[in-house]
């Protein structure tokens, strides 16, 4: 298009042209308005007749809804690119090179727009539709490239091209989607005038092999034989040699229960495997392939598949115990054990990796474990955040039990407070009852100089604020910083509002100069004034600080029941001062190489302050029986005193019972065991231990057996229903299908049932999905896959607690299960055509995406798509200049005009004209007379009176004006008086002719 070319291309349409046909009726119109405006003159009758013509055209226009409407010659081309994992990293580059020489083919005279829109799993706009210059040397976005879903891409690319103009995509991609529908999607875009054209990333791949599933039972009795199957598949047309290595495992142990040499020829070939389980538990099966040649193998990444195996027996109980006290619970092993209930014992260092770990138990006890426990910084173990989270879905999605053992570890003296294992109990580990004061002071001093920049100060800010989340709501906290001087972060209060406290401690900073001194004094006097039941002071620094009489201050500290505890951080930090600090102080002290290790230490030290949340009496605390129930049924009489026991307060809910408490008031925070239903699991709180220190005549109790198994064994996951319901998982084409079989015993299929499933995604997070009845005695429930990876299943409505688990394998093979392109499909594509326009082309070049030159012999901004039309409604100011119109017709109609007016003015334009002449003649006479009189003084008066006589200077001035005056001067007047009379006469006849002009122009006034 040259630069003179317009742009638009404007016309007019309507959107009721029907309307139009009214003109027809103008005639009529016409006739019937002449006649009832003949009592007008002509010419008004005319402008009336006009007008109106004019107000009805105006109104039947309007009517048929006009509207202006503009073709626009600029295109838009969005650039739609595949980023899966099928793409390799140098075709992706080569595919974003041509994209940026391509989008340099648009005619900015015009403004023409590229964007690009990359695209995995999911899609993402790169960089919008835009008429600037660009370039995508790598891509920003973040797409799951396990998948390749196309119709999500098209989808996002019609949204993202502008309607103001023509509109094109060019598909970049290997053609092979896996999830979604592309070609619908394209056929309703060409139906709306997008057009298509389509650059194959062609490839053709020499090798591949993949695991295609492993199959195993969902669910096996022990010492029960039975097979899994694995199924290899040979996607290339060549022999290949490799090795297929089996591993199971179970309990937490991994082993290798198959491994053989296989040769693969083309296809799909199935291997069985023999099994036989002894223990119970979650089972997994992984099988392998190992190429002898990796060049035979195009891809890695599908060599592996899963198979999981629910192995029952009697039940399984896992026992976590602090890793610094092993053994104090075995006598309590020992006993459930002799009960035909299998028991693995784990301390705090590996108590379990993830959710798929917790699957083989029935029931999880803690046993008087804190969340952080060990003695020193390379003793310190601690619980994540995500096993945290795995042991409560464990609990709240697949009914496993989970019992929690009091002691001086546990609840809120454990640090559990404030975590998701809180929220399954039955009670809170803080105290909410204002006549219980059972509170601690923590205060917290950090180096911040310059030297703590970086990761210290990250992890310092870190431990603050995990400091803070442990501790109670009428706990103190207090935080103050340090360089060379003190700085209050936050001032000892309440810890209440955790939020901003998070909030300041996020800003703290790092710089200057050390000197700990201030600091330190400052923080002894703040929290020597708070009224709590136990103080505690954690100083930090990683350097060296001036000298000062630190011994004295923290002596005298101690003897004022304040404890300090130093962190030395780094090589370089004062380790002698802050030992002797701790020393003096009562505290601990703890040398730290690793800034990471910084939040156990906080942690673990800010247990202290809940240290009076433990109730201790030597001389005994009795016991009673609250409310009758499963774990203590058959127990007949008052349980054993205790000496002690944790302070908690139970959950303001129905569901909780509190089936053992202590006379000990308020009753809320007396609780000695307490049992709820947390979601499809049951959860226990038992507040004193089980005869290690506080119930240490328990063991001798005759009912003390039947109470401890009675509670576990309520707790357990249920196995009741195994024999009438089997459950099968099946995942393809991104979902898993779950079909559950309702059948009992005797083979009889059960009546119609209820049931809900529940998921645990790979990444942690729960889903649910209806399951519904397909056939008499069949259920099946379909979920949709969006990561690769493990997935946990549970099925709940099948009475009580009773529940049944599966687990099914989401391998990240779709994009390695095919080793050609496409192109085929990218060609039907490209050969729509769309509304109003031409075909679109199917873009090549020798080399393939390699060669952009090539590719670039296609101009994807060519016209052959429909033009844009921009339309807007004019007929508003259509009805408005009719109303003008209509109002001239009324003002026409109602109003006579004159114009006499004209000729009026016209006379008076004359005489101002006249008036003005005569008065420039008067002037003219004086400057005459003027000359005369200076003549005759020179010629003599008698030359004078031959040459000038007034009399006809009268008459020609008469003349001018009006008629000539016939007035003539007496004959008697003397000779001598001559010219005097002379003048006289002059001057009076001068007079009259002003005073005529005078009375002629009041005349014409």
């Amino acid at each position: 298009m040259s630069v003179l070319e317009p742009l638009w291309r404007w016309s007019v349409d309507f959107d009721a042209p029907r309307y139009l046909l009214l003109f027809a009726l103008l005639p009529v119109f016409w006739f019937v308005s002449r006649r009832s405006l003949s009592s007008l003159g002509n010419w008004r009758r005319r402008l009336a007749l006009g007008v109106r013509l004019a107000i009805a055209s105006l109104f039947i226009v309007a009517l048929a809804e006009p509207n202006w409407q503009a073709l626009i010659r600029r295109l838009s081309v969005m650039f739609v690119v595949d980023a899966s994992n099928s793409v390799q990293r140098s075709e992706l580059n080569s595919a974003l090179k041509y994209v940026g020489a391509a989008a340099t083919q648009r005619d900015v005279t015009r403004g023409d727009r590229a964007g690009v829109v990359v695209f995995g799993r999911d899609a993402a706009v790169e960089v919008p539709p835009v008429e600037r210059r660009w370039q995508v040397p790598r891509i920003e976005s973040h797409c799951d490239p396990q998948y390749t879903n196309l119709q999500s891409a098209l989808q996002l690319a019609e949204a993202s091209l502008p309607t103001d103009s023509g509109r094109r995509v060019v598909i970049v991609s290997d053609g092979n989607e896996n999830v979604g529908q592309a070609m619908p999607q394209a056929q309703r875009m060409l139906a709306s005038g997008i057009g298509f054209d389509c650059v194959p990333i062609s490839y053709e791949r020499h090798g591949e092999i993949a695991v295609d599933k492993v199959v195993a039972p969902g669910a096996v009795r022990r010492h029960t034989p039975f097979t899994v199957s694995i199924v290899l598949d040979n996607l290339s047309t060549q022999t290949t040699p490799g090795k297929l290595k089996v591993d199971r495992e179970l309990n937490g142990e991994r082993q290798t229960v198959s491994e053989e040499a296989v040769s693969l020829g083309t296809g799909k070939r199935v291997f069985t495997l023999p099994q036989e389980v002894s223990e119970s538990g979650m089972a997994t099966y992984e099988a392998r392939f190992i190429p002898d040649r990796p060049a035979d193998d195009a891809h890695s990444e599908n060599n592996s598949a899963t198979a999981f195996c629910h192995v029952s027996g009697n039940g399984h109980i896992l026992l976590i115990e602090d890793a610094s006290q092993v053994g104090r619970f075995d006598s309590f092993v020992s006993l459930l054990r002799s009960h035909e209930l299998e028991v693995t014992v784990r301390d705090t260092r590996h108590p379990f990796d993830s959710l798929a770990d917790l699957q083989e138990f029935d029931c999880v006890i803690l046993a008087d474990v804190a969340r952080v426990s060990g003695e020193g910084d390379a003793g310190l173990t601690q619980f994540s955040d995500e096993q945290i989270h795995a042991l409560v879905q464990n609990t709240e999605h697949f009914g496993c039990g989970v019992v929690v053992l009091g002691g001086p570890n546990s609840y809120g003296p454990g640090g559990w407070a404030n975590t998701e294992l809180e929220k399954a109990l039955p009670v809170d580990c803080q105290i909410k009852n204002a006549k219980v004061n059972p509170t601690g002071a923590l205060m917290l001093v950090i180096d911040t100089s310059g030297s703590m920049q970086g990761e210290k100060i990250a992890w310092s800010k870190a431990a603050a604020i995990a400091a803070s989340q442990m501790l109670g709501d009428r706990d103190f906290l207090g935080v103050v910083t340090f360089d060379t001087e003190p700085h209050w972060i936050v001032p000892i209060q309440r810890n209440s509002l955790r939020e901003r406290t998070k909030a300041r401690i996020d800003r703290i900073g790092a710089d200057g100069g050390t000197d700990m001194m201030p600091a330190l004094s400052q923080a002894y006097k703040s929290i020597q004034g708070v009224d709590a039941s136990l103080k505690h002071v954690v100083v930090l620094t990683d350097g060296q600080t001036a000298k000062s009489d630190f011994d004295s201050l923290v002596s005298s500290m101690h003897q004022k029941g304040i404890t300090t505890t130093g962190i030395a951080v780094g090589r370089d930090a004062d380790r002698v001062l802050l030992g002797n600090i701790a020393q003096r102080g009562g505290g601990k002290f703890y040398q730290v190489l690793s800034p990471n290790a910084i939040p156990r230490i906080f942690m673990r030290e800010a247990r202290r302050v809940s240290l009076p949340l433990i109730f201790e009496d030597p001389n005994g605390i009795a016991t009673q029986v609250i409310t009758p129930g499963e774990p203590i049924s058959g127990i007949k009489g008052a349980l054993p005193p205790v000496t002690g026991f944790v302070l908690t307060t139970v959950k303001d809910s129905s569901l909780v019972d509190v089936l053992v408490a202590t006379p000990r008031q308020p009753q809320p925070t007396s609780t000695i065991l307490a049992t709820w239903q947390y979601g499809l699991g049951r959860a226990v709180a038992l507040t004193t231990d089980v005869g290690q220190r506080w119930a240490a005549s328990w063991p001798a109790w005759g009912d003390f057996d039947k109470l401890m198994l009675q509670t576990v064994r309520w707790s357990m996951r249920s196995r009741d229903v195994s024999d009438k319901f089997a459950i099968s998982t099946d995942a393809h084409d991104g979902v898993i299908d779950v079909v559950l079989n309702a059948i009992d015993s005797d083979d009889q299929i059960l009546g119609t049932m209820g049931f809900s499933g529940t998921a645990v995604l790979p990444d942690g997070s729960s889903q649910s999905f209806p399951i519904e009845q397909d056939a008499p005695g069949r259920y099946r429930g379909k979920l949709a896959t969006s990561l690769p990876g493990n997935y946990f299943l549970a099925v709940a409505g099948l009475g009580r607690s009773a529940l049944l688990r599966s687990a099914a394998s989401v391998p990240a093979t779709a994009e390695f299960d095919r080793l050609t392109s496409n192109d085929g499909f990218l060609a039907d594509i490209a050969e729509g055509v769309p509304h109003g326009g031409e075909r679109g082309q199917l873009i090549r070049a020798p080399h393939g995406i390699d060669d952009t030159p090539g590719l670039l012999a296609t101009n994807v901004f060519r016209p052959g798509v429909p033009l844009a039309k921009s339309r807007s409604a004019f007929w508003p100011l259509l009805l408005v200049l009719s109303s003008v119109l209509f109002a001239a017709d009324v003002f026409c109609r109602r109003v006579q005009l004159s114009f006499e007016w004209i000729a009026i003015l016209r006379q008076r334009f004359l005489a101002q004209r006249g008036q003005s002449t005569a008065i420039a003649d008067t002037a003219r006479m004086e400057r005459l007379r003027a000359s005369k009189t200076g003549a005759t003084a020179h010629f003599g008066a008698a030359d004078e009176a031959k040459s000038f006589d007034p009399a006809d200077f009268v008459a020609a001035a008469s003349n001018i004006v009006t008629p000539q005056s016939t007035a003539t001067p007496p004959n008697d007047a003397p000779a001598s008086a001559a010219p005097d009379k002379a003048e006289s006469e002059f001057t009076s006849r001068l007079l009259d002719v002003k005073k005529r002009v005078r009375d002629q122009r009041k005349h014409l006034d």
